[in-house]
């Protein structure tokens, strides 16, 4: 008999762990997702802010060489993106930077690589060039190794 109660003292034992951790497990998914749920929300906040700013600086500012500006700055500093960079491209397809705020890298580079502005913006591998001449969004996740 004394062996049998030593067998249900290890599953009861190993019952008890598999519930801690089992618990264990819920409490760090709960704080995972928190911490996804807060950061969505912290994101679409500043999204909110930026959309705020940008309506004011439209409704107090009469021209475009003084908005236009405005409007990337207030893209980087209460959106949270790291460049915001307005261009017209004209219906010869050249390019011409209109305004630009934040890490300007990637369109420094196109500049130094006399490719920015007035170039045409055949498309070929550089995703902004894709993007203006296809007339779709491009996310760039690497500004420093992307071409």
């Amino acid at each position: 008999m004394p062996a049998s109660i030593s067998m249900r003292a290890d599953v009861v034992v190993i019952l008890g762990l598999v519930s801690i951790a089992a618990v264990a497990f819920v409490m760090w998914w709960n704080r995972r997702s928190m911490q996804r749920a807060q950061a969505r929300l912290l994101h679409r906040d500043r999204l909110y802010a930026m959309l705020s700013h940008c309506n004011q600086a439209i409704v107090h500012t009469q021209d475009a060489e003084t908005l236009l500006p405005q409007v990337c700055r207030i893209a980087c500093e209460e959106g949270g993106f790291r460049l915001a960079w307005i261009a017209w491209v004209d219906d010869a397809g050249r390019i011409s930077a209109l305004a630009r705020h934040g890490d300007i890298a990637y369109i420094d580079a196109l500049d130094d690589l006399g490719r920015m502005p007035g170039d045409s913006v055949a498309a070929g591998d550089d995703p902004l060039k894709r993007a203006l001449a296809d007339n779709v969004r491009c996310i760039v996740d690497d500004l420093r190794h992307e071409h």
